[in-house]
Formats: structure tokens, sequence, C-alpha cells
């Protein structure tokens, strides 16, 4: 969606050959190979962040067990074992956070000292 086009049609196997691209390579060999559609020849690898890449990858795992959780209660003891990610644990995420909830102090202090924080 960010390269304004759907990864796959369909996700069955068989049905669509992206999706058998990714199953067989994965998601992120499809991003070094697959030229953006309305750029000069870039790849979407060339053109997304390597941070917005591994979201990406991390929340279009083709095997289930094994795709990242959205922070859902029901795959804490996967994210524990590190058998899913929590992608609010992917360091530019944690790093947005913190960067947003100091904005957030900041905004809060109107006329307050810096040093109070």
């Amino acid at each position: 969606m960010m390269a304004q086009e759907y990864p796959w049609q369909a996700t069955m196997r068989g049905a669509c050959p992206l999706f058998d691209f990714v199953t067989n390579f994965g998601m992120t060999r499809l991003f070094a190979e697959r030229p953006l559609r309305s750029g000069n020849g870039e790849t979407l690898d060339e053109v997304f962040s390597t941070d917005l890449i591994e979201f990406i990858v991390a929340l279009t795992d083709v095997n289930a067990t094994t795709r990242a959780a959205l922070g859902e209660c029901c795959y804490d003891a996967d994210v524990k074992s590190h058998k899913r990610k929590n992608v609010w644990n992917l360091e530019f995420l944690k790093e947005a956070d913190a960067a947003f909830s100091v904005q957030k102090v900041l905004s809060n202090t109107s006329g307050r000292s810096m040093l109070a924080l």
C-alpha cells in the first residue's frame, strides 16, 4: 500500500505469483527485486526506509505463528519467549514513542522551567 499497490492478489498457493514468491523467498527479497510501479526503475528497498521494511516484513510474515503482534495480550507469552515480535518493540517505534513523550511533556510544561523535567 505504501507503493500504491497491494503486494499480492490472493494468499492461496498458486493463486498469485507474488504471494508464491514471498512464500518461497521472503518479503525482504521481494522488496529487493520488485521495482516501484510509478518509479524510474528503483526497487522497493531503495525507496522504503529500513525501518519501514522491518515493520512490513514483521506484519506480513506468511507464517501466522511467527507474524508480529500489535500488542494483543493473547500473544504476550510468544513475545516474551521470542517466538514472535511485538511491533511496538521495534527500535524505530520505541524511538518515535520516546520522542512523542518528550514532545508531550514539553508542550505540557508551558512556562515551567525545563530543569524541572
